[in-house]
Parts: C-alpha cells; sequence; structure tokens
C-alpha cells in the first residue's frame, strides 16, 4: 500500500515512530508509538481522515494528506 511507504517518510522525518506519535498528540490527535506501529505492520488498509490531516501538519506538507489518502483529497 502506497500510503505506508508515505507514512514511513513521516516517521524518517520526525525522526522514530514514538517522535510522530508525540507530534500528533500534540496537536489534538491523541497517538501512541503503538499506534503508529500497528499502521505499518497490520493489515489496515487505510489511514484516518483526521490522522492524514494531522500527519500532513506535523511534517510541515513534506508528507500531503492526498499522499496518505487520495480516496478522499485527489492528488494536485
Amino acid at each position: 500500500m502506497k500510503w505506508k511507504r508515505h507514512l514511513r517518510h513521516a516517521i524518517t522525518l520526525l525522526g522514530s515512530q514514538k517522535a510522530l506519535a508525540e507530534a500528533l498528540t500534540a496537536k489534538g490527535r491523541p497517538c501512541t508509538q503503538q499506534k503508529i506501529s500497528l499502521l505499518l505492520t497490520s493489515r489496515y488498509d487505510r489511514i484516518s481522515a483526521e490522522d492524514s490531516m494531522a500527519i500532513e501538519a506535523v511534517t510541515r506538507g513534506r508528507v500531503l494528506r492526498s499522499d496518505l489518502r487520495p480516496d478522499l483529497w485527489p492528488p494536485t
């Protein structure tokens, strides 16, 4: 799934799964490192719209919501 590649990129930008989770929590999206790990390793077929918007915010647009949820926000 392409969105997982973009999630891994967000993790790289923030430095770790824990750092991404902490940044999301600071933006008002309660998150744990375990949740990030589950998104990457389980059979989730998509990330929530709210989480995708928060990831776009914490990565300062380097990972776009349309990268994570192209079904909701078609790439421009």
